[in-house]
């Protein structure tokens, strides 16, 4: 025992002398300055920054102005080495205690909702599973105001009735969604997350024109998620759900209402920072794998979104050499076509892995791009374990360039085919009955709102650049 602590104390005596040495003709050593800060197993906090603030003074380690950089380096290092050092996260952020207040829309058109268990034993459910998140959870009804709902989640829950609705008062005859919207937005900030629970059917006014009541309320909601994005961290994500419907459904054709019974979508809108939307979704808050569940769509501002980890991994056609994770050098074509592939990982990314399956969000000029899930063996190598996807990369058009590949930042596909411009029919048009009227209009709003430029393919969730050279 004590030769091993002689052993320890020489080593260190000479990276003490040589720090010394070193510091003397102004080089710094970035390894030496890492093992002399750790000698007690631990960086902290301020070891970590003062540590970037010294190094970073050479340009060759300027990469390492990037705390996740200097991070990755650093755990690399000491398990080299064989050193169980605690190295500061700069990752990891302290979690803040938040509440989750639940707002379910009671307006006459959600009453067929509740005739049965369906909706509620989903939203028993949703509520249980909150607790995962959170131990403040407050339940509400909302139309023109906000009823709060003391009551546990089981008894909020079974405690669904047209009776309590009509009881407890406000303006249960009709909602105005965007109102609505606005209304739960200005009660959403760091510490509070809200959960709005509606069927989202807009209801015109009598002789009114559909079309452009639709297109004022579109815009109402976009205006109000800018305004919010003003002064707060702010992500939505929209689950679409099923449940039996036994009751009056109202249209602006007849408002008055006509009785119909069969399965219909409701919505469930979790809105909050980014970091509360992906608590949400890692821990499945809503069961995707529920007979219940339809869809999910996620919303953020894409602006302040990171350039997801990616890596040139194999050749497809032609050859190439890899010169570091983003670069390729000596390129060349098999009868003029050149194709290699990028593995990418957008496991951090809150619109989910299923949204990146999609071909069209890809576009490099010159480039086909076409996107699959990793293999079975993909996933057992080591420097790809933690990668999502493979892009594949493919041109007639070899030739040296700096290639961007863009990710688009688009408009859910189901939310098109789940919405309706005229639901007169639904009485009797099967197809009719699965779509929602103005849902369009609704989350283009909403998508709107998070973007900022009205051509679509502007809008990005990130850029990949790829540096290639020919040969």
């Amino acid at each position: 025992m004590k030769n091993i602590r002689n052993r320890v104390l020489s080593y260190i005596t000479i990276l003490i002398f040589t720090h010394i040495s070193n510091g003397c003709n102004g080089v710094i050593n970035i390894q030496d300055e890492a093992l002399i800060i750790a000698q007690d197993n631990q960086i902290t906090k301020e070891e970590f920054f003062n540590l970037q603030k010294q190094v970073t003074k050479e340009s060759k380690y300027a990469k390492y102005k990037n705390s996740s950089e200097l991070y990755n380096y650093l755990i690399k290092l000491f398990k080299a080495k064989n050193m169980g050092v605690k190295v500061y996260n700069p990752e990891v952020k302290k979690e803040e205690p938040f509440a989750v207040n639940f707002y379910f829309e009671n307006s006459l058109s959600m009453d067929g909702y509740i005739t049965n268990a369906d909706l509620k034993s989903s939203l028993y459910d949703i509520l249980t599973n909150t607790k995962k998140i959170t131990s403040t959870i407050n339940r509400n009804y909302i139309n023109e105001k906000v009823i709060n709902i003391s009551l546990d989640n089981q008894a909020f829950s079974t405690g669904l009735t047209s009776s309590a609705f009509k009881k407890l008062g406000g303006n249960i005859g009709n909602s105005d969604i965007a109102d609505v919207v606005k209304n739960v937005l200005s009660r959403t900030n760091q510490k509070n997350m809200s959960v709005l629970i509606s069927d989202f059917v807009f209801s015109p006014p009598v002789k009114t024109n559909a079309k452009d009541y639709l297109n004022i309320q579109q815009t109402a909601i976009k205006d109000a998620i800018q305004d919010k994005l003003k002064n707060q961290n702010l992500a939505l994500a929209i689950f679409q759900m099923s449940a039996l419907f036994d009751g009056k459904y109202y249209s602006y054709k007849f408002p008055a209402g006509k009785q119909f019974s069969g399965m219909r979508p409701y919505y469930v809108w979790f809105i909050g920072t980014e970091d509360q939307i992906k608590k949400v979704l890692d821990n499945q808050i809503v069961d995707p794998t529920s007979n219940k569940f339809l869809n999910v769509g996620t919303f953020y501002n894409s602006k302040n979104a990171k350039i997801p980890d990616y890596k040139i991994t194999t050749k497809e056609i032609g050859d190439f050499k890899p010169k570091d994770k983003h670069s390729l050098y000596n390129a060349t074509s098999e009868q003029k076509e050149f194709s290699f592939n990028v593995a990418v990982n957008f496991s951090k990314n809150i619109k989910g892995l299923k949204y990146f399956n999609n071909n069209s969000i890809y576009t490099a000029n010159n480039y086909k791009i076409s996107v699959r899930d990793l293999n079975q063996k993909e996933k057992q190598q080591v420097g790809l374990s933690s990668h999502t996807h493979i892009l594949t990369l493919k041109t007639t058009r070899l030739q040296t360039e700096k290639l961007v590949v863009k990710v688009a930042n688009r408009l859910p596909t189901w939310v098109l085919t789940s919405s309706s411009m005229d639901d007169q029919n639904i009485i009797t048009d099967k197809i009719e009955q699965t779509k929602t009227f103005g849902l369009n209009n609704l989350v283009t709003g909403v998508w709107q709102g998070f973007n900022y430029y009205p051509n679509p393919d502007d809008n990005l969730i990130t850029e990949l650049t790829i540096n290639i050279e020919k040969k």
